[in-house]
């Protein structure tokens, strides 16, 4: 007795069947008839609408399958923080008690929100209850905006406080809009300008002066045939920008507007210099002669440094040798050593080896020994 689902699963099985059958006898009468090419493109799209099935059919199992994987990862880890709060491991943040007002309606909504949960995710839980898009929602506490990032612990709220909040919702307004003022030929954008600090946005109207005041130049263009209709080629406001020569920089804002300031220096001693005359006796018994040294010609001097720098790069070279010979005796030594506890290694081995084979002969325990030994018997027995 078949049921309602096995019988509508042998109804698709033959509706399947059937039309497979009749695009076989398609595709030979194709054949058939030298329609080879039909025949192939008809083939190609089959097999192409097998491949494109069995892709989306594994992209969905692998979809399904992910979604599963997290929301098992997702308990799993709710499951284990439950469990260490109940034993005590990780503190309760607790929560708080708030008071929303919602602005710029003036609507006041009471909401007791937990003290780990982000801003982000506060505004989400919000934005399901109220029916309002998240975007556009934004919390205000002490007149400062909060950051999404943040939570309201590190705000300074603690369990069971009651804190008051202003929920924001910001209405959704086109970026920049024209409009024309009565009355005069200039217009205006009205623009919406966030600020740094955290304080809420504002909307400044920025003016714009129609410069064109008569007709406009004559830069080409062509005509549409069909329709009569002139383009005109078009040219930027910006001007270009002008070119700047080095005699012209001294003549800049910048050099003839710099500050210039003025300080003065007393010296801790005053101190003077006295010229011998008739009148007056000077002692010149602390007096010296300075003379001055051979002068050193450029080339002397270039020489000089080359000398100094010959030296330079014969004590940094001894260096880097030293350094290079000081890590290749390190690593021989350590090589050295490696060896040396290898061999002691191998020794200790043999050694227990040999020692394992004296007591499986002496005291034999295994069938294996026992095998030993019979076999060494026998071997004396016939060499005897």
């Amino acid at each position: 007795v078949l049921n309602t689902k096995h019988r509508i699963a042998i109804i698709n099985k033959i509706f399947f069947f059937h039309r497979h059958f009749e695009s076989t006898l398609s595709l030979i009468n194709m054949v058939e008839t030298n329609e080879e090419d039909k025949a192939a493109t008809r083939i190609q799209a089959i097999h192409r609408g097998r491949a494109t099935r069995h892709h989306l059919k594994k992209t969905k199992v692998e979809a399904k399958a992910a979604t599963k994987i997290q929301a098992v990862h997702r308990g799993k880890a709710a499951r284990r923080r439950v469990e260490a709060l109940k034993r005590g491991e990780i503190p309760d943040p607790g929560v708080a008690k708030c008071v929303l007002f919602i602005q710029p309606e003036g609507v006041t909504y009471q909401k007791t929100l937990p003290l780990d949960k982000s801003i982000r995710e506060l505004l989400e839980m919000l934005s399901e209850e109220l029916q309002l898009e998240q975007n556009s929602l934004s919390l205000l506490h002490n007149g400062k905006k909060i950051k999404p990032y943040t939570n309201l612990a590190g705000c300074g709220l603690q369990d069971g406080d009651v804190a008051e909040l202003e929920l924001l919702v910001e209405v959704q307004q086109p970026e920049t809009s024209a409009h024309q003022q009565t009355g005069g030929e200039e217009q205006y954008l009205e623009v919406e300008v966030d600020f740094e600090d955290g304080s809420e946005p504002r909307i400044i109207q920025v003016f714009v002066e129609n410069v064109q005041k008569g007709q406009m130049p004559w830069l080409g263009g062509f005509r549409n045939k069909r329709t009569n209709v002139n383009y005109l080629h078009a040219t930027c406001q910006t001007d270009r920008k002008p070119k700047v020569y080095e005699k012209d920089r001294q003549f800049s804002r910048d050099t003839q507007t710099y500050e210039v300031k003025m300080r003065t220096q007393q010296s801790v001693r005053d101190a003077g210099t006295q010229m011998a005359r008739p009148d007056l006796l000077l002692d010149d018994n602390m007096d010296r002669e300075m003379l001055s040294g051979r002068y050193m010609t450029s080339e002397e001097h270039h020489l000089l440094r080359v000398k100094k720098t010959i030296v330079l790069q014969r004590y940094s070279r001894g260096w880097k040798a030293r350094k290079r010979a000081a890590e290749l005796r390190r690593k021989r030594e350590e090589r050295q050593a490696f060896l040396w506890a290898e061999a002691e290694r191998m020794q200790a081995e043999a050694e227990e080896r040999r020692r394992a084979e004296i007591e499986r002969r002496m005291r034999p325990r295994t069938t294996a020994d026992f095998e030993i030994l019979y076999n060494e018997l026998e071997a004396w027995r016939l060499q005897e």
